[in-house]
């Protein structure tokens, strides 16, 4: 005890430096045991009874309705033919049974887009043709992601398809169906004062240049989208010297 007590007192004397030497030669001080048993459950409860709704996509409710509308315009049109050719018949599961028969689906479509008409008897135009079957195709990869895309041009096994669609395009486009042009209304002079006036465009604050300079270069240059603005740089333009 009497040796124990004098090598405390001798590290007691050491200087500073020395003594912390020392202190690192020592061996850790042994860290307490965590414990494994959590008082809280860590993970959640089993969800394998909602896992179908939980892993399902989100579908809009403008393309749900969209993708009924062009099925829905599909059932009818093969209702009324029956009826008008009962010796040639659809099958009403054609868009839900797999295998794809490419054949039968080529078939059916190219009929479908020449006679489909709206409820007033007219045709529609060739992109409301085309927003059908493009619903016609969400519902089909609704019921097998692995189904033929028919829209695309690369696939040569719809190429009937793909010159029904152009060709019925081409004919609606020369009796004027679908080839009316929306423009936009002209800005008067008065409305284009107002806007100067009540400080929409001005040069008082960087809001208003923006909007300034906006409007006056669609206004001369006669540019019409955001991506033509964004193409406009100085060397784009020539000044006339006159």
């Amino acid at each position: 005890k009497k040796k124990k007590k004098k090598k405390k007192k001798k590290k007691e004397n050491l200087p500073p430096s020395q003594q912390k030497l020392v202190e690192k030669d020592q061996p850790p001080s042994k860290k307490a045991k965590l414990s494994l048993s959590l008082k809280k459950k860590r993970f959640g409860d089993s969800v394998s009874s909602e896992l179908v709704t939980l892993t399902t996509p989100h579908v809009p409710k403008n393309t749900a309705k969209n993708t009924e509308w062009a099925i829905r315009n599909f059932m009818e049109w093969r209702q009324q033919r029956e009826k008008d050719y009962p010796e040639e018949r659809c099958r009403p599961d054609i868009f839900d049974s797999t295998p794809w028969n490419v054949a039968e689906l080529n078939h059916w479509l190219c009929l479908y887009v020449l006679e489909t008409r709206r409820t007033d008897g007219k045709r529609y135009p060739i992109s409301t043709v085309y927003q059908l079957l493009t619903g016609i195709l969400r519902h089909m990869r609704s019921v097998d992601s692995q189904c033929p895309n028919f829209l695309d041009k690369t696939n040569f096994s719809f190429k009937q398809l793909h010159a029904a669609i152009d060709n019925f395009g081409r004919q609606l486009r020369l009796e004027g169906i679908g080839s009316e042009v929306k423009h936009a209304s002209i800005i008067s002079p008065r409305e284009e004062n107002y806007l100067w006036e009540a400080g929409v465009l001005g040069v008082e604050n960087p809001k208003s240049l923006l909007f300034a300079v906006f409007y006056c270069n669609g206004k001369n240059f006669c540019l019409r989208g955001g991506a033509e603005h964004r193409r406009q740089v100085v060397s784009t333009t020539t000044p006339d010297k006159s």
